[in-house]
């Protein structure tokens, strides 16, 4: 069997005076952009299966609702089945709320239709152009560890998951195609007092790993006190 690549990513960043998600004591809506929020799709398959699609997101969340449209989009321009699109979110604190609503009973916010409309449109956009791309490759995996990458966040000598994994396709020339990489830490570089929208760290490394591979997807471990 031929594993085939198709790979891609779009800038999904909102205009300014939305209000942004993950600090209760954040004041103001975004002002501007610091680094743009972007989906990246990564799709692996076979000339006899449909395969697997993950969309990765510069977002703060992603709730039922917004992942079954999302998936539904994907699904139509793929061919892939919907419940084979894998919807992650990077849990960015400079994200908009918009894309939700609440996800928190103690940090009210409201969905906000045409940012999620505008952010399906997009999407479907990026899923429209992957179908032509699709390359052989071959695959492997790596799991390591990143110490002092993350910490916990409310003890310094609390329990915190240091290991990361990376997904590397690389064309049959052995250069690599696209990566998918996993670790557990919350993107909070930037605080409440920031109103620009940003990928946060995640952003920062898929920038840098462009070195390695032109499309690099970040998946989000099992934060949780990281």
């Amino acid at each position: 069997m031929t594993l085939l690549l198709a790979a891609g990513r779009t800038v999904i960043t909102p205009g300014p005076g939305h209000p942004m998600g993950g600090y209760l004591a954040r004041e103001g809506v975004a002002t501007g952009v610091h680094d743009d929020l972007e989906a990246t799709l990564v799709w692996l398959s076979s000339e006899d299966d449909p395969g697997v699609v993950w969309l990765a997101l510069d977002a703060l969340a992603t709730d039922f609702s917004l992942t079954h449209a999302l998936a539904a989009a994907v699904a139509a321009e793929t061919g892939v089945p919907a419940d084979r699109v894998l919807v992650c979110a990077s849990h960015t604190h400079s994200g908009p709320d918009g894309w939700t609503g609440s996800i928190h009973p103690g940090m009210p916010a409201e969905r906000e239709p045409e940012l999620v409309r505008r952010l399906i449109d997009q999407v479907r956009e990026a899923a429209r152009q992957l179908h032509p791309h699709r390359t052989p490759v071959g695959a492997r995996w790596h799991a390591g560890a990143a110490a002092r990458v993350g910490a916990n966040r409310h003890r310094l000598d609390g329990p915190h998951d240091e290991t990361v994994g990376v997904l590397t396709l690389h064309h049959l020339d052995g250069t690599a195609a696209a990566l998918l990489f996993d670790y557990a830490s919350h993107p909070t570089v930037l605080g409440a007092d920031n109103l620009a929208w940003s990928a946060d760290w995640p952003g920062v490394t898929r920038r840098n790993l462009a070195e390695v591979a032109p499309v690099a997807a970040f998946l989000q471990g099992a934060a949780g006190d990281a």
